[in-house]
């Protein structure tokens, strides 16, 4: 993408020299890392000053969901689908319109198809045969359950126990403390 930032009076006389850059929003609205790259007279950011056009050149990665995965903070900025913003910002305080014309051009074709492991066929689109309601199927005699584990049960009965034992223990511990006065 390029974009040209047109010879402007007024910007001229109210802003002087100043940064302008390129920037890129995802459509999550995330800031996009830009390719530059000086051999090629690639850069999201030149000097400014209103009186002669300047263009500002920049790239962003191709958009793959994949792209996700990458490990590469430039990749991950281009993984979603949908719609990328462009946005040329000025630094500096001084509010001063600027004609811009920006200029995208697309590298490739559109590939929105998913690469499956093997091709998808009419079986696979009608998903399982449902099994009838009606239909009764004789329990398989070597099923050994999926039954609730008895280990709750255990701890449980012997938390049982015990607090039985304590309280028959207090109990008796009362009676014999009464029956010596």
């Amino acid at each position: 993408m390029s974009a040209t930032l047109q010879p402007d009076a007024a910007a001229d006389r109210e802003i002087g020299p100043t940064l302008a850059q390129v920037i890129a929003f995802a459509p999550d609205r995330e800031g996009m890392l830009l390719a530059t790259d000086p051999r090629r007279d690639v850069s999201s950011a030149v000097t400014y000053d209103g009186s002669r056009s300047v263009t500002i050149k920049a790239a962003i990665p191709q958009v793959r969901f994949r792209n996700r995965d990458s490990g590469d903070r430039y990749a991950e900025s281009a993984r979603l689908g949908g719609d990328y913003y462009v946005a040329v910002q000025l630094s500096g305080s001084a509010r001063v319109a600027v004609p811009v014309t920006i200029s995208v051009a697309v590298h490739g074709e559109p590939d929105g198809r998913p690469r499956f492991a093997r091709p998808v066929t009419s079986a696979d689109r009608a998903g399982p045969a449902p099994t009838p309601l009606n239909e009764v199927t004789a329990p398989d005699p070597n099923f050994q359950g999926d039954g609730l584990p008895l280990t709750p049960f255990v701890v449980i009965g012997v938390a049982f126990l015990l607090l039985l034992w304590q309280v028959i223990w207090l109990v008796v511990d009362v009676v014999r403390k009464n029956r010596r006065r």
